[in-house]
C-alpha cells in the first residue's frame, strides 16, 4: 500500500499509556537523533544499477513465476514482438527472473539490464499515468518502445490514448512510481534502529513495484536479502484494523516490531490496544489477512473466467 504524507497524531492517555508504549516505536520517535551524520552516511552515492544475480537451475529464484509472463524483454527492441523467451535462458534481477528468447539475448541483458527492463515496474503505463495514478499489471503482448525504453499496456484500448500523448503519460506515471513507499521511512530502521526513520532519495530500490528508501547502503543491501522480513505486514495497513478485519491506514511513523515483525498503526492508541494483547492479535489479523487475500484471488479468477 502507498503511503503519502498521512499524519496523524499519537492519543496519549496518561502515565498508563505512557507505560504501555515503553520500548515501542511512536510517533514521537519519528525525529532522527540529533547526532553528526557518520561519514560513511555523508559520503552515500547515487544507486548502482541493478546487475544479474548469478543462479543455477534448481536455484529457488527459478522456480519463481518469470516476470512479464515469461517473455523475454530483449525481443521487444530486437525483434519488435513479444516474444516468448525460454526458460533454458534466464537471469535474476532485483528478485524477478526473466526468460530470454536465447543465449544471445540473455547476454545482451546481462551486459545492460537497465536498457532492458520494462518501465514501471511493468505496470500498465497509461492506468499509473493517468487521472487517478492506479496500479494495474499489464498484458506484455501490448507495448510500445518510446525513445529507447519499453513500456507495457493493460489492453489495446489503454495503448491507444496513451498513444495520444506518450509524453503526458510517461511524465506522470514516472511522478508517482517514483513516490517512496512508507512516506519516505526506512523499513529495516523499523528493526534496526527501533525508530521511525526517513530513508535517502539517493539510497534507494524498488520491490514489487513500490520504490523504498534507506538511511545507508548496508540497511538497504539487508533489505534486498530478505525483504519480506523488513516490510510492514498486512501491505502496510493499519494492524489493530486488520485483527478485527478492517482494512484501515496507518501513519508509517507509527509503529511496533513484534517476533522480528513490523506492524504499523492508525495512531498510538491503536497500537496500544493491539500490543496489550499482540499474541492473540497477531493471530486475529494473521486469519484476517488470510481472508481478505482468498477473497481478492476468488474476485480475480472470476473476473478472468467471465463466471
Amino acid at each position: 500500500m502507498r503511503w503519502g504524507r498521512f499524519r496523524v497524531r499519537g492519543t496519549c492517555v496518561g502515565g498508563i499509556l505512557a507505560g504501555v508504549m515503553m520500548g515501542w516505536g511512536s510517533a514521537a520517535e519519528a525525529q532522527e537523533e540529533k547526532k553528526p551524520a557518520t561519514p560513511s552516511e555523508e559520503t552515500q552515492q547515487e544507486a548502482k544499477p541493478a546487475q544479474p544475480v548469478p543462479v543455477t537451475p534448481g536455484d529457488p529464484e527459478h522456480q519463481l513465476t518469470p516476470a512479464i509472463q515469461g517473455y523475454c524483454p530483449v525481443s521487444y527492441f530486437t525483434k519488435g514482438a513479444a516474444t516468448k523467451g525460454n526458460a533454458k535462458y534466464y537471469s535474476v534481477i532485483r528478485g524477478a527472473t526473466y526468460f530470454f528468447a536465447d543465449e544471445e539475448a540473455k547476454k545482451t541483458f546481462d551486459a545492460e539490464p537497465e536498457k532492458y527492463l520494462p518501465q514501471f515496474g511493468a505496470l500498465c503505463t497509461t492506468a499509473l499515468g493517468g487521472s487517478y495514478g492506479n496500479r494495474l499489471p499489464s498484458d506484455p503482448t501490448v507495448f510500445d518502445v518510446f525513445e529507447g525504453k519499453l513500456y507495457l499496456f493493460s489492453s489495446e484500448r489503454a495503448k491507444r490514448a496513451y498513444v495520444s500523448r506518450p509524453p503526458s503519460f510517461i511524465q506522470r506515471a514516472t511522478e508517482l512510481f517514483e513516490r517512496p513507499d512508507l512516506d519516505g521511512h526506512d523499513p529495516v530502521a523499523y528493526q534496526q534502529r527501533a525508530k521511525a526513520m526517513k530513508g535517502k532519495q539517493a539510497i534507494k530500490c524498488d520491490y514489487q513495484n513500490r520504490i523504498y528508501y534507506f538511511l545507508n547502503e548496508v540497511m538497504r543491501d539487508d533489505f534486498r536479502g530478505d525483504p519480506e522480513r523488513y516490510l510492514p505486514k498486512y501491505d502496510g495497513y493499519c494492524a489493530e484494523g486488520m485483527a478485527r478485519g478492517k482494512l484501515y491506514p496507518a501513519d508509517p511513523a507509527v509503529f511496533a516490531v513484534f517476533e522480528n515483525r513490523t506492524y504499523l498503526f492508525f495512531d498510538d492508541l491503536a497500537k496500544v490496544k493491539f500490543m496489550m494483547s499482540a499474541t492473540e492479535n497477531v493471530r486475529k489479523a494473521e486469519t484476517e489477512w488470510a481472508r481478505i487475500q482468498a477473497e481478492k484471488k476468488s474476485a480475480k479468477t472470476l473476473e478472468t473466467t467471465g463466471g
